[in-house]
């Protein structure tokens, strides 16, 4: 398939809508550029958060403390479910359970423990990527609109990629698919 370039579209203030005898008369306006010297993202709203080295080193330590928690729940799952077989979880000599509810049983416990190492290795990788961020200096500012993510909510959820707002209007658009 060929891909098509993209088309640069100038942003444009709708002033006036006006339905005569079945015409439809639209007046538009573009939007003024923001003043000079000064960013879209600056002349928009916040400044991204700047935060002073001791503050980066707490939320570093916080970050660190909850990944290390998060490996050792994993490494816990590894060990008590994720690399025994139902042989060996069981305690028999036997692979099979006596009894077929039992067999639903170990199997359920398994699933819901897969499950449980799924969410666990996300949480890792966003952790490891908030530390990224902490390193390259961009922790703390929304992906989105790169306005800065408060503080209480950073302290709440330190891996916080996105500001309140940005968050709101992503878990409305996921709950929107789901419908």
């Amino acid at each position: 398939m060929k891909k098509e370039p993209e088309r640069k579209v100038d942003k444009k203030k709708v002033v006036e809508a006006k339905k005569t005898g079945g015409k439809i008369t639209v007046k538009v306006e573009k939007k003024s550029p923001p003043p000079a010297g000064k960013s879209v993202a600056a002349a928009a709203g916040p400044k991204p958060n700047s935060f002073t080295t001791e503050e980066l080193k707490h939320f570093e330590q916080l970050l660190k403390e909850r990944l290390d928690a998060a490996g050792a729940e994993m490494e816990h799952l590894e060990e008590t479910v994720l690399n025994t077989t139902p042989r060996d979880a069981s305690g028999d000599l036997s692979a099979y359970s006596f009894h077929m509810a039992d067999l639903g049983t170990d199997a359920m416990e398994r699933e819901m423990a897969f499950q449980k190492a799924s969410i666990e290795g996300g949480v890792i990788m966003e952790l490891r990527a908030a530390l990224n961020r902490i390193y390259r200096g961009e922790y703390g500012n929304c992906e989105i609109c790169s306005d800065g993510i408060s503080r209480p909510r950073l302290e709440a959820v330190p891996e916080a990629r996105l500001c309140i707002k940005c968050k709101e209007k992503e878990e409305r658009r996921q709950r929107m698919m789901r419908e």
